[in-house]
């Protein structure tokens, strides 16, 4: 009963409702953006560039000692940066956003120099930074065509795969031991790579530990990531959406009504790491939204959006929020640009 891959049959009445909501909804993908969502677009879409210089400057500093990934004070803050400029041309179109980044990132023996840090220290940015970096390729690879940095994101691949099958599964993790996170970038590489092998392995973890329903539940009710920076509930109807059938994500959120009271933390964030929660709980609704075409889901994005862009959260003191929170924007914001990416 826990578990949503044991869930036993509903009621015949309720099974064939959801059945016949299920065939008659369009695909999430194909589907005009609902009203909710288009209230916030404009903005959004205006806001979307702007966020481009701050991260580019910040990419540029040498706040550590890394050879390619020395700015935005930390590794991981420098890896989503570049990652959020590629995005940001493969949203527009124009090819500039992404020119600073692609220039550090075909530096190959300074990349070198990175794969042999991350091979010599298993425990560095594991598992956050490293699921970070599986992004970057993959957006990379996409967009330049070149497979300059897949070896090293095979290696970063593997070694975060092995590291979830060692520690016991804790879905309600956040922050930098988040590891919904680390399993939706997982899923989301082995399916780019196209290795059903690595696939088959993460989907296995997910289904062994992060499909509870009382813990989604628990974590989409009792606000367990207020204070932090990653979201909780968000990232595992995300993972429900990437192991399993439209239907039974539909029914999940349907039955427990589980976005129905999932508001936007409004006004100031109390901390300085929740001046990013609004986008990354934004942008795992949007990937729910995508994937069941729930109107709640569409509610719940347009909310977090509407919050972050008015309590301008990207805007402050490059230690607090400067070297980090654009780049969040851009993964929260970008599909509105280009509906579908």
């Amino acid at each position: 009963m826990a578990r949503l891959v044991a869930r036993p049959i509903r009621a015949l009445v309720a099974g064939f409702v959801l059945i016949l909501a299920t065939r008659s909804a369009l695909p999430a993908e194909t589907a005009p953006l609902p009203p909710e969502i288009e209230a916030v677009a404009a903005e959004a879409r205006a806001v979307l560039p702007a966020l481009a210089p701050p991260i580019a400057d910040c990419i540029a500093r040498h706040d550590t000692e890394h050879p390619v990934f020395h700015g935005c004070i930390d590794w991981h803050s420098a890896v989503h940066g570049h990652w959020a400029l590629i995005a940001l041309s493969a949203a527009t179109g124009d090819p500039a956003f992404a020119a600073p980044a692609l220039a550090r990132l075909a530096d190959r023996g300074r990349m070198a120099e990175e794969a042999a840090f991350l091979a010599a220290h298993p425990d560095f940015e594991m598992p956050y930074g490293r699921a970070w970096f599986l992004r970057l390729v993959a957006e990379h690879v996409r967009l330049t065509g070149r497979d300059d940095l897949m070896a090293i994101g095979d290696a970063v691949a593997a070694s975060l795969a092995a590291y979830l099958d060692t520690v016991p599964p804790d879905p309600l993790a956040t922050s930098y031991r988040s590891q919904s996170w680390a399993l939706i970038n997982l899923i989301e590489y082995a399916t780019f790579r196209r290795d059903a092998r690595l696939s088959a392995r993460v989907r296995r973890l997910v289904r062994q530990g992060f499909t509870d329903e009382r813990t989604i539940a628990r974590a989409c009710r009792g606000g367990v990531d207020r204070g932090s920076f990653m979201a909780v509930c968000p990232n595992l109807l995300w993972l429900v959406a990437l192991t399993e059938d439209r239907a039974s994500l539909i029914q999940l959120i349907r039955d427990d009504r589980l976005l129905a009271g999932f508001a936007a933390p409004a006004g100031k964030a109390a901390t300085v790491h929740e001046r990013g929660l609004r986008f990354s709980r934004a942008w795992g609704l949007w990937a729910v939204w995508r994937a069941s075409g729930e109107p709640a889901a569409a509610r719940a994005y347009a909310e977090h959006v509407a919050a972050a862009l008015a309590a301008r959260d990207w805007q402050g003191s490059y230690q607090a929020v400067g070297h980090w929170v654009a780049q969040f924007g851009v993964l929260a914001l970008r599909p509105l640009v280009r509906p579908g990416t």
